[in-house]
């Protein structure tokens, strides 16, 4: 039992404890709690722990370790309507495939057949390029763009009835290799042997 002044305290147990306090001039009992300065101390701990996290994280997020954000500026000349070659006599080769994921319907007697598919494009762009590798100022690996900024092939399913797609980000390296991935829905025609139809 510790007596300060007018009041008597009796603390028990760890930090964690409670102590019974009595005001002998109130005439009642108070419950106080002994780690009440520990409390406050993990809050202020915590509240600049995460203020910490937030900054790194902002940090991260405008992709410079710096602090400073760093955006790639496309050429004042760039055009998305433009093969994005230096030497426009040489053909751009992209690669494209397309995955089936679902069946959806099949029309044998309009003999159509519609899906759901996934559209995997890759192709260089020489004037989308730059080094991540520098002791200076951090670069990101990989940036994206939305389709209409940069060159993005056209190309169609010669037996397509109509392509559904969503565009998603274009994603493009460091090196100029871009990527750009994205589900569609396609309905083409599909020749299917009626002579014993239905």
């Amino acid at each position: 039992m510790h007596q300060r002044g007018p009041n008597q305290c009796t603390i028990t147990g760890g930090v964690t404890a409670l102590s019974t306090c009595e005001d002998p001039s109130a005439g009642r009992r108070h419950l106080l709690r002994a780690d009440a300065g520990m409390h406050r101390c993990c809050i202020l701990v915590l509240l600049i722990f995460l203020a910490h996290l937030s900054s790194a994280e902002s940090s991260f997020l405008t992709g410079n370790g710096t602090g400073a954000s760093w955006k790639f500026q496309l050429p004042a000349n760039y055009s998305h309507r433009q093969r994005p070659l230096r030497d426009q006599t040489q053909p751009i080769t992209v690669s494209y495939k397309i995955t089936i994921i679902q069946l959806i319907a099949l029309d044998e007697k309009q003999q159509e057949m519609c899906c759901k598919v996934w559209i995997d494009q890759e192709w260089q762009d020489d004037f989308i390029q730059w080094s991540h590798e520098n002791d200076s100022e951090y670069r990101p690996e990989w940036m994206a763009f939305r389709p209409g900024e940069i060159w993005t092939p056209d190309i169609a399913i010669d037996n397509s009835i109509s392509v559904e797609r969503e565009n998603f980000d274009i994603k493009v390296f460091g090196n100029g290799d871009v990527w750009w991935s994205m589900p569609a829905i396609t309905r083409t025609t599909c020749y299917i042997k009626t002579e014993y139809f239905p």
